[in-house]
């Protein structure tokens, strides 16, 4: 059995989803998620994920009953890695190239399995398997507005990233630079672009954008569900993205080709080049 912890926001569950998925159909083993992830956004895209019992965990990982003890365990396992053949850590340091190729029976997957290379072959099936039954008619609406020549889906993602645990982190996208992706974009189209913003915090958008000369709108504050703002983002002829997981799989899941304008860095004080397409602009 696969079994995999499911943490974090959207963006990050789809990665996780994504790399049990590859794993699972090179082994030929159903993969379940651990029973303690919180999946409801990710089910209501994808269907119904099969849960792990905590039996099924403890044969399969070596955890315990008591999380204290597991604690030590995730450190050991994590110094470790190759005493802990049931055990899979990833973070982006992590050499997974022999993991996706292994036979596979009893594994069980943390980790956020942020690289294109290790999810590339799970890009087609993960667009096709989207539950068209989940979107509201108000997501059909917007999508309408949005699926014209000269759109822009703008996401701006501020909230947690500016908080004092994350900005010195994550607040890579200043002003400066949607203002210039939108420079960018008038340019390209000669002036007839119109912006739709997608966020998390409309007054950031409000206070620190000029948005005097611009035809936009916002998406975000019209009753959409979280993963219908998602889909949303790669559905315009041109995307600005932040550097967010939520963004990526926007533009990923679209089953399009807009123009995609990212940041010139995924962090503050380090790159994650293997998330970026070769085809996107860095400003």
């Amino acid at each position: 059995m696969l079994i995999v912890r499911i943490n974090g926001g959207l963006g990050n569950q789809l990665f996780q989803y994504a790399m049990s998925k590859i794993l699972s159909s090179y082994s030929d083993v159903a993969f379940h998620v651990d029973s303690n992830s919180d999946v409801n956004s990710l089910e209501a895209l994808v269907g119904t994920i099969p849960r792990a019992s905590n039996e099924d965990i403890f044969r399969v990982s070596y955890f315990t009953k008591y999380n204290f003890i597991n604690r030590l365990l995730k450190k050991l396992f994590r110094v470790f890695p190759h005493f802990f053949k049931q055990y899979c850590y990833w973070d982006d340091r992590t050499d997974s190239s022999n993991l996706t190729y292994s036979s596979i029976q009893r594994l069980y997957l943390d980790g956020y399995w942020q690289d294109i290379k290790l999810i590339n072959n799970a890009l087609p099936y993960m667009s096709e398997t989207i539950n068209d039954k989940a979107f509201s008619k108000n997501y059909i609406s917007i999508l309408s507005e949005i699926d014209a020549p000269n759109s822009v889906t703008i996401h701006v993602r501020k909230g947690d990233y500016i908080s004092e645990e994350f900005s010195s982190k994550f607040d890579v996208c200043d002003a400066s630079y949607y203002s210039n992706a939108i420079k960018h974009f008038l340019k390209r189209s000669g002036g007839e672009c119109k912006f739709y913003f997608i966020t998390n915090d409309i007054d950031w958008v409000r206070s620190n954008l000029d948005l005097s000369e611009l035809k936009y709108d916002f998406v975000s504050g019209r009753d959409l569900k979280d993963y219908e703002e998602m889909l949303l983002i790669g559905r315009a002829k041109g995307v600005v993205m932040s550097n967010s997981t939520f963004s990526w799989w926007g533009v990923n899941l679209s089953q399009s080709s807009p123009h995609v304008i990212c940041p010139a860095s995924w962090f503050r004080t380090e790159d994650r080049p293997s998330l970026i397409s070769p085809e996107w602009q860095r400003i």
